[in-house]
């Protein structure tokens, strides 16, 4: 029979097994050391640039979520930003729900939502 690593005779084949212990071993010191579990946690957490749950807001459900997101909206600070020109041409683009921005108070639902998450305001 002969060994799956070499193709030499089965005899040889303790040899081969040392030396691929050896290999893995080499290459164990080569890999940097794993950084500590707090390190790796906040590279989990979620970048600016993910989605906010616009749902939060008063008045926002998940069919104008939807909308806003098709739209291009998806975080608590582009709401929280809004001019009048802004919510008229937001608005004008909500089919069934004219009027909502302002009497629901999008915008200070927005900068209370994003300060709650962030920590900044706006």
């Amino acid at each position: 029979m002969r060994c799956p690593v070499c193709g030499r005779s089965r005899r040889r084949l303790r040899c081969c097994r040392r030396r691929q212990w050896q290999r893995r071993r080499t290459k164990a010191a080569k890999r940097p050391p794993r950084r500590p579990k707090s390190e790796r946690r906040r590279e989990r957490t979620k970048p600016r640039d993910a989605r906010d749950d616009l749902k939060l807001i008063y008045g926002i459900g998940p069919v104008i979520e939807r909308m806003l997101h098709r739209i291009g909206i998806t975080q608590f600070r582009q709401i929280a930003q809004w001019t009048r020109a802004d919510i008229e041409r937001i608005d004008a683009q909500l089919e069934n729900f004219h009027g909502r921005i302002i009497r629901d108070r999008w915008v200070r639902g927005a900068r209370e939502q994003h300060f709650r998450k962030y920590g900044e305001r706006l």
